[in-house]
């Protein structure tokens, strides 16, 4: 039986790594909101000035955590994080978006890194009441949620172009697709992302008899799994949402992280899975009657889009790859838009308390969903386009 750590137990099994100093009297406490993994908060309360005073710790079980010993799924997913980390420290300028790891158990599957106390996950300030972008900026202003969105898609421009099946041997690209093919995590998201909403949610009966759409999603599905590539296949992320960028307003960094979903696949679907997060928090924004917030984030939008397709130039990634990466990016995105707003998500959805204004945006956010999937080949406009129409 595998060995499960607690907050009990993680105080030794930390203090035994030699990260704190000796003796020093560690705490622990559980992080909640994970659908797979336990997670960890180690602590140093005596730290003084140039002590570590805590760390992250995270243990894949052998199974899905929020549904227990029955949900089986191999702990080894790790390797995989663990693999996508040293690739991606290996490019040169994306270390600094990645966070800093100090130990891995390999036999009890344990990650330890640093903690980002001076950080917040993106996805909680795009949904944020008030938001720091809820009032217009003053003229000629800095916009800090279109730095960080220029942080995070030069991040993700640099390690698809350093990547990337056009700029790499046919050997590199080979090794990256065996070592990240990911199988049994791939066949999570193949299920939850793009198969199970339409099958079962009781709001996706319009779309599963809209046969274009069918269509598209099922030809997603193959961009996804690799069996096409218009636009190539580089390193990705394979879950990039909001939810796995922390963020530091005051210095526009970010940090990317949890890459145990990671594939050697379509770059758009990297850049679809973030920006759906702020095609929602618009959509929640607008709901709410917060115009300015609305704007900020579709300026954001294309703040990440241009970052991101300069980083790739840089990188003699072509205007063709770019053309089909777009398009690839809005039917990721719009499946990540239907299946939050059919409610197959986890924990991320439109958190809004009205019941009957929560339902009428959900059901806009299947409109913006159906949009961008059967109009993705328009690129990002199709998007913007349908976000300034609110």
């Amino acid at each position: 039986m595998e060995e499960l750590l607690t907050p009990a137990t993680l105080p030794a099994y930390v203090a035994s790594l030699g990260l704190f100093p000796e003796g020093a009297p560690l705490t622990a406490s559980e992080i909640s909101g994970g659908n797979l993994n336990y997670s960890f908060r180690v602590s140093h309360p005596a730290a003084g000035p140039g002590t570590r005073k805590e760390v992250f710790v995270k243990q894949t079980p052998g199974h899905v955590k929020v549904l227990g010993p029955s949900a089986a799924l191999s702990n080894r997913r790790l390797l995989v994080e663990r693999q996508a980390y040293a690739e991606w420290a290996a490019i040169t300028g994306a270390s600094a978006c990645l966070p800093t790891i100090l130990h891995f158990d390999e036999e009890r599957m344990v990650l330890v890194m640093e903690f980002l106390d001076s950080k917040i996950l993106l996805h909680d300030q795009l949904f944020a009441v008030p938001s720091d972008f809820d009032a217009p900026s003053p003229p000629d202003s800095s916009c800090p949620l279109c730095e960080i969105a220029t942080a995070a898609g030069s991040f993700l421009g640099a390690v698809h172009g350093a990547t990337h099946s056009s700029n790499v041997s046919e050997e590199r690209a080979a090794e990256l697709t065996a070592a990240f093919a990911n199988a049994e995590l791939r066949g999570v998201q193949l299920e939850y992302v793009f198969s199970k909403c339409y099958r079962e949610a009781e709001g996706a009966a319009s779309l599963r008899d809209d046969s274009a759409f069918m269509a598209e999603v099922e030809a997603l599905k193959s961009l996804y799994m690799g069996e096409v590539a218009e636009g190539g296949l580089a390193l990705c992320h394979g879950d990039c949402h909001p939810g796995s960028l922390m963020v530091d307003y005051a210095a526009s960094s970010i940090k990317l992280i949890d890459p145990e979903f990671a594939i050697y696949g379509p770059p758009g679907l990297d850049i679809g899975c973030c920006l759906s997060g702020f095609a929602l928090a618009a959509l929640f924004h607008h709901t709410e009657g917060r115009k300015a917030a609305v704007a900020r984030l579709v300026e954001a939008i294309g703040a990440l889009w241009r970052a991101y397709t300069s980083a790739m130039a840089t990188q003699w990634i072509g205007r063709y790859v770019l053309t089909a990466t777009a398009a690839d990016a809005m039917g990721f995105l719009g499946c990540e838009v239907a299946r939050t707003a059919l409610g197959f998500a986890g924990v991320r959805g439109l958190p809004i308390k009205d019941e009957s204004m929560k339902k009428e945006a959900e059901a806009v956010a299947v409109s913006m969903a159906r949009a961008c999937i059967l109009g993705r080949r328009e690129g990002i406009n199709v998007l913007v386009d349908f976000l300034q129409a609110l």
